[in-house]
């Protein structure tokens, strides 16, 4: 999707945070952007690495790393390392760091428990009731509607209602435009971008589809793909 994946990154802030915060009772107080690319590739080689078959017909990747210095990275290090190599080659990962240095080492072998990688937690948008976001006041919650659970023949409803509850939910002519550029964007994943376009052609504001920057990125990265 290209274009749009990168539109929905810089709009993900001002709709799906308000969700997340429901879904994972928690409160953002505060955020700062982390401006670092990440890397999807190592800064350096490992040391050793085969792929490697025991004599009990096992197979798994084995790392090994020699390190001279009593390094506290290390093991921040091994586990990128893990964690890539995992990626890559879809089998178990053996790692071993043999210590050439003095004096004796200390450093952490280990990753603490709050550190550790046990996997992530997945949510559904679409198993989500679409009634009980339609609920909300939150004009960023509201337009999550488009993507939540009915059926498609109830999307000309469910679209008017969107359109109903954000007319009194915002503040603004310029609040109200803002939010529908959000929803625009959204409404591309159930392809019912067309349908709120025709809607919006109808309301009563100074809204013209045409000259929305959204909109035409969308269009744009529409016709590359055809």
């Amino acid at each position: 999707m290209g274009e749009f994946d990168r539109i929905l990154k810089e709009n993900i802030e001002a709709i799906f945070l308000p969700l997340l915060e429901k879904l994972v009772n928690f409160t953002i107080a505060q955020s700062f952007e982390i401006k670092d690319k990440i890397q999807t590739t190592l800064e350096r080689e490992p040391d050793f690495l085969k792929r490697v078959i025991d004599g009990d017909g096992k197979e798994f990747i084995l790392q090994l790393e020699f390190q001279t210095t009593n390094d506290p990275e290390m093991v921040y290090r091994m586990a990128e390392y893990y964690a890539i190599i995992l990626r890559k080659y879809r089998l178990p990962v053996r790692q071993y760091v043999i210590y050439l240095g003095d004096p004796t080492p200390t450093m952490r072998t280990m990753l603490y428990p709050e550190e550790q990688i046990r996997g992530f937690e997945l949510y559904n948008i679409r198993a989500f009731s679409t009634d009980k976001i339609l609920d909300s006041e939150i004009p960023e919650e509201i337009i999550l509607a488009i993507l939540a659970d009915y059926k498609k023949a109830d999307a000309q409803r469910v679209i008017e209602k969107i359109i109903e509850k954000l007319q009194k939910a915002t503040k603004s002519e310029n609040e109200l435009r803002r939010v529908i550029e959000h929803l625009l964007i959204l409404a591309r994943l159930r392809k019912l971008d067309e349908t709120i376009e025709k809607r919006i052609d109808t309301m009563p504001v100074t809204y013209d589809i045409n000259t929305d920057r959204l909109y035409l990125r969308g269009k744009e990265d529409q016709k590359r793909q055809l």
